[in-house]
């Protein structure tokens, strides 16, 4: 019995068997494995119980596929953390959220002296859209302003 991974030129970078494991391309460190050219596998998956983790320390990471790149998590939450910014795109089609509680935290909120207090348990707004495409918010009875300096 033999595990064999090999990237996109047909060249093994990695290969497991009763003797060892192999990295011919690469260098294995501790439990982790580093590769210096591309893999290519229909599946990778953690031991039972085991978190899988892709990363990249030094380099960034890409997922591609032809037909489409699925993340599925039908028992748990999926979380996108970036230092910096996270673009999401499609050249052809829509961008779509679909969720029972959706929700835009961190929002600006434009200030409106226009706007008649009133008491309520819960503050409602409503969102307003720059010409840039930023968001902001306005109280519920107020207009958005796309003069604001939110839209600078």
């Amino acid at each position: 019995n033999q595990f064999t991974v090999k990237n996109t030129e047909g060249t093994e970078v990695l290969s497991i068997n009763r003797d060892g494991i192999f990295a011919p391309r690469g260098k294995l460190v501790g439990s982790t494995i580093s590769v210096d050219s591309a893999v290519q596998t229909p599946l990778v998956k953690s031991s039972a119980g085991s978190t899988l983790v892709l990363e990249s320390l030094t380099r960034s990471l890409r997922l591609s596929g032809n037909r489409g790149v699925f993340i599925d998590s039908p028992a748990g939450g999926i979380n996108i953390n970036s230092f910096q910014s996270i673009h999401i795109g499609s050249t052809h089609g829509k961008f779509a959220i679909k969720g029972s509680d959706v929700r835009l935290k961190n929002l600006p909120t434009a200030n409106s002296s226009t706007v008649s207090s009133f008491n309520s348990p819960h503050q409602i707004f409503q969102v307003c859209v720059c010409e840039t495409g930023k968001l902001f918010l306005v109280p519920s009875r107020s207009h958005c302003d796309v003069n604001t300096n939110l839209c600078k």
